[in-house]
Protein backbone atom coordinates (compact mmCIF):
# COMPACT_ATOMS: atom_id res chain seq x y z
CA UNK A 1 0.00 0.00 0.00
CA UNK A 2 2.14 2.46 -1.48
CA UNK A 3 -0.63 5.32 -1.52
CA UNK A 4 -2.36 5.19 1.22
CA UNK A 5 -1.65 6.59 4.65
CA UNK A 6 -3.26 8.55 7.64
CA UNK A 7 -2.19 12.16 6.96
CA UNK A 8 -1.75 13.24 3.65
CA UNK A 9 0.77 16.37 3.63
CA UNK A 10 -0.17 17.74 0.01
CA UNK A 11 3.60 17.03 -0.86
CA UNK A 12 3.22 13.20 -2.05
CA UNK A 13 3.48 13.14 -5.78
CA UNK A 14 -0.16 11.17 -5.58
CA UNK A 15 -3.30 11.56 -7.87
CA UNK A 16 -6.00 12.87 -6.01
CA UNK A 17 -9.83 13.35 -6.86
CA UNK A 18 -11.40 17.33 -6.59
CA UNK A 19 -14.55 16.18 -4.38
CA UNK A 20 -17.72 17.87 -5.89
CA UNK A 21 -20.44 18.80 -3.57
CA UNK A 22 -24.17 17.92 -4.34
CA UNK A 23 -24.41 20.46 -7.57
CA UNK A 24 -21.05 19.15 -9.30
CA UNK A 25 -19.18 22.15 -7.68
CA UNK A 26 -15.20 21.08 -6.71
CA UNK A 27 -14.44 21.54 -3.10
CA UNK A 28 -11.30 22.21 -1.78
CA UNK A 29 -9.49 18.94 -0.42
CA UNK A 30 -9.95 18.65 3.22
CA UNK A 31 -6.48 18.26 4.81
CA UNK A 32 -6.30 16.41 8.22
CA UNK A 33 -3.49 18.08 10.56
CA UNK A 34 -3.73 14.77 12.59
CA UNK A 35 -3.77 11.44 12.02
CA UNK A 36 -6.97 9.87 13.27
CA UNK A 37 -8.02 6.14 12.87
CA UNK A 38 -11.42 6.39 12.53
CA UNK A 39 -11.33 8.77 9.41
CA UNK A 40 -7.82 10.05 8.33
CA UNK A 41 -6.92 7.53 6.05
CA UNK A 42 -6.04 8.68 2.16
CA UNK A 43 -5.97 5.71 -0.23
CA UNK A 44 -6.40 4.55 -3.33
CA UNK A 45 -8.34 2.08 -4.84
CA UNK A 46 -5.92 -0.14 -5.95
CA UNK A 47 -4.57 0.01 -2.78
CA UNK A 48 -7.58 -0.42 -0.58
CA UNK A 49 -8.35 -3.67 -3.27
CA UNK A 50 -4.53 -4.90 -2.12
CA UNK A 51 -5.41 -5.18 1.08
CA UNK A 52 -8.76 -6.63 0.62
CA UNK A 53 -7.27 -9.16 -1.62
CA UNK A 54 -4.42 -9.97 1.49
CA UNK A 55 -7.32 -10.45 4.17
CA UNK A 56 -9.08 -12.52 1.61
CA UNK A 57 -6.00 -14.88 0.37
CA UNK A 58 -4.12 -15.12 3.35
CA UNK A 59 -1.35 -17.47 1.13
CA UNK A 60 0.82 -19.89 3.54
CA UNK A 61 3.93 -18.68 4.38
CA UNK A 62 3.62 -14.85 3.89
CA UNK A 63 5.71 -13.38 7.09
CA UNK A 64 2.81 -10.59 6.90
CA UNK A 65 -0.15 -13.54 6.91
CA UNK A 66 -2.30 -12.91 9.90
CA UNK A 67 -2.15 -15.75 12.59
CA UNK A 68 -5.50 -17.77 12.15
CA UNK A 69 -6.26 -16.57 15.78
CA UNK A 70 -5.94 -13.30 14.94
CA UNK A 71 -8.03 -13.32 11.77
CA UNK A 72 -10.86 -15.62 13.43
CA UNK A 73 -11.16 -13.03 16.07
CA UNK A 74 -11.34 -10.30 13.50
CA UNK A 75 -14.04 -11.28 11.65
CA UNK A 76 -16.41 -12.88 14.43
CA UNK A 77 -18.96 -11.23 15.52
CA UNK A 78 -18.56 -9.04 18.79
CA UNK A 79 -21.83 -7.23 18.74
CA UNK A 80 -25.00 -6.89 16.59
CA UNK A 81 -25.68 -3.28 14.89
CA UNK A 82 -28.22 -1.06 16.05
CA UNK A 83 -30.35 1.43 14.56
CA UNK A 84 -29.43 4.33 17.46
CA UNK A 85 -26.47 6.04 16.13
CA UNK A 86 -24.59 9.07 17.62
CA UNK A 87 -25.12 11.71 15.35
CA UNK A 88 -28.79 10.89 13.99
CA UNK A 89 -31.19 13.34 15.16
CA UNK A 90 -33.41 11.34 17.74
CA UNK A 91 -30.24 9.57 19.09
CA UNK A 92 -30.78 8.25 21.50
CA UNK A 93 -33.59 6.25 20.38
CA UNK A 94 -35.82 4.93 23.39
CA UNK A 95 -36.02 1.40 21.98
CA UNK A 96 -33.50 0.13 19.94
CA UNK A 97 -33.76 -2.52 17.66
CA UNK A 98 -30.64 -4.97 16.61
CA UNK A 99 -29.78 -6.44 13.34
CA UNK A 100 -30.12 -10.62 13.45
CA UNK A 101 -27.65 -10.35 9.79
CA UNK A 102 -25.20 -7.82 10.57
CA UNK A 103 -22.64 -7.32 13.36
CA UNK A 104 -19.47 -5.41 14.02
CA UNK A 105 -16.38 -7.29 14.16
CA UNK A 106 -12.72 -5.75 14.55
CA UNK A 107 -12.40 -3.08 12.66
CA UNK A 108 -14.75 -4.38 10.12
CA UNK A 109 -18.82 -4.61 9.78
CA UNK A 110 -19.93 -8.82 8.95
CA UNK A 111 -22.64 -9.91 7.82
CA UNK A 112 -23.85 -13.46 8.43
CA UNK A 113 -24.54 -15.12 5.17
CA UNK A 114 -25.86 -18.66 4.47
CA UNK A 115 -22.83 -20.22 3.24
CA UNK A 116 -20.26 -17.96 5.89
CA UNK A 117 -20.09 -14.24 6.12
CA UNK A 118 -19.04 -11.19 4.26
CA UNK A 119 -17.23 -7.90 5.85
CA UNK A 120 -17.61 -4.48 4.68
CA UNK A 121 -16.60 -0.95 5.65
CA UNK A 122 -17.12 2.59 4.26
CA UNK A 123 -15.86 6.10 4.79
CA UNK A 124 -17.68 9.55 4.50
CA UNK A 125 -15.74 12.14 4.71
CA UNK A 126 -18.39 14.62 2.87
CA UNK A 127 -17.77 15.24 -0.66
CA UNK A 128 -15.79 11.78 -0.65
CA UNK A 129 -17.59 8.73 -0.04
CA UNK A 130 -16.20 4.76 -0.27
CA UNK A 131 -17.67 1.45 0.72
CA UNK A 132 -15.94 -1.88 0.33
CA UNK A 133 -17.15 -5.57 0.79
CA UNK A 134 -15.90 -9.02 0.52
CA UNK A 135 -16.72 -12.36 0.54
CA UNK A 136 -13.95 -14.91 1.79
CA UNK A 137 -16.10 -18.13 0.82
CA UNK A 138 -16.08 -17.00 -2.74
CA UNK A 139 -12.81 -14.86 -2.38
CA UNK A 140 -14.08 -11.96 -4.07
CA UNK A 141 -14.44 -8.58 -2.86
CA UNK A 142 -15.58 -4.88 -4.30
CA UNK A 143 -13.91 -1.26 -3.43
CA UNK A 144 -15.75 1.69 -4.36
CA UNK A 145 -14.71 5.08 -4.08
CA UNK A 146 -16.09 8.28 -5.41
CA UNK A 147 -15.64 11.92 -5.21
CA UNK A 148 -19.06 12.88 -5.12
CA UNK A 149 -21.80 13.81 -2.35
CA UNK A 150 -23.99 11.84 -4.66
CA UNK A 151 -21.74 8.77 -4.99
CA UNK A 152 -23.41 6.56 -2.44
CA UNK A 153 -26.68 6.78 -4.66
CA UNK A 154 -24.51 3.97 -7.60
CA UNK A 155 -22.91 1.77 -4.43
CA UNK A 156 -26.00 -0.83 -4.80
CA UNK A 157 -26.60 -0.71 -8.08
CA UNK A 158 -22.46 -1.24 -8.67
CA UNK A 159 -21.99 -4.00 -5.87
CA UNK A 160 -25.06 -5.74 -7.46
CA UNK A 161 -23.46 -6.06 -10.85
CA UNK A 162 -20.09 -6.96 -9.11
CA UNK A 163 -21.66 -9.72 -6.72
CA UNK A 164 -24.60 -10.59 -7.86
CA UNK A 165 -26.33 -9.96 -4.56
CA UNK A 166 -27.61 -8.01 -2.30
CA UNK A 167 -25.70 -6.76 0.75
CA UNK A 168 -27.12 -6.15 4.17
CA UNK A 169 -24.26 -4.17 5.17
CA UNK A 170 -24.84 -1.83 2.73
CA UNK A 171 -28.91 -1.59 3.56
CA UNK A 172 -27.60 -0.80 6.99
CA UNK A 173 -24.99 2.05 5.98
CA UNK A 174 -27.53 3.47 3.62
CA UNK A 175 -30.55 3.04 5.84
CA UNK A 176 -29.02 4.45 8.80
CA UNK A 177 -26.55 7.07 7.81
CA UNK A 178 -28.68 8.40 5.23
CA UNK A 179 -26.29 7.54 2.50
Amino acid sequence: MKRSSYLWSGEEDWPVAVGHDGEGKPVPKDMSVEPNAAYSLHCTPTDMAKFVNFLLQQPQGDPLRLRSDLYTEMFTPQIAVNNSISWQKDWPKSEIQLSEQVFWGLGWGLVKEPAGFSFWHWGDRDVTKVFVAAYPEKKRGVVMMGNSREAAKIWKDILDLAMGEEHPGLEWVRDNLGL
